[in-house]
């Protein structure tokens, strides 16, 4: 039996609670959700309102995006063992599903701190780095603190 819910702008929606189980075996094989609206028939546009309007649905896809991480980390680890296996077309998935990225040395141990502040009359805003390896890292923190007590002076005013 559905449970079709009116819906105010177009055709009404088919969302039922068992796609959330749904939703999670199919992304345990490895899939995305969007693929799963097309095994069921609906638009990604449907599947993204789903997931504000029904917190079991949000919810559903959470587990199901843990588990289709676990299946492609699985397949990247078989992978290395067998022939045949592309490294690079696994790496471009994970970066493209998982948001992984490269890491580049010496970037990982940056802070920036944003310090705003307001001269008269105009707006500026100062960028300072400050990071643990960083030689100036304290002169760099007594600016920020000396900024920051400034600007909120020039509140008080």
């Amino acid at each position: 039996m559905s449970n079709i819910v009116p819906n105010p702008i177009g055709r009404p929606t088919i969302y039922e609670e068992k796609f959330c189980q749904m939703l999670i075996d199919h992304m345990a094989e490895g899939m995305s959700m969007e693929s799963f609206g097309g095994m069921i028939g609906v638009s990604r546009q449907s599947l993204h309102t789903w997931t504000k309007k029904h917190a079991e649905f949000l919810y559903a896809k959470q587990v199901g995006i843990s588990k289709s991480q676990l299946w492609w980390e699985k397949a990247g680890r078989q992978g290395m063992f067998k022939g045949g296996f592309s490294s690079s077309v696994w790496i471009f998935s994970m970066k493209n599903k998982f948001g992984w990225q490269d890491r580049h040395e010496g970037h990982e141990d940056k802070v920036i701190h944003t310090v705003k502040i307001q001269l008269p009359g105009q707006g500026t805003e100062q960028q300072i780095s400050i990071g643990p390896n960083d030689e100036n890292e304290d002169e760099a923190q007594e600016q920020e603190a000396i900024l920051v007590s400034e600007n909120q002076e020039e509140e008080k005013e």
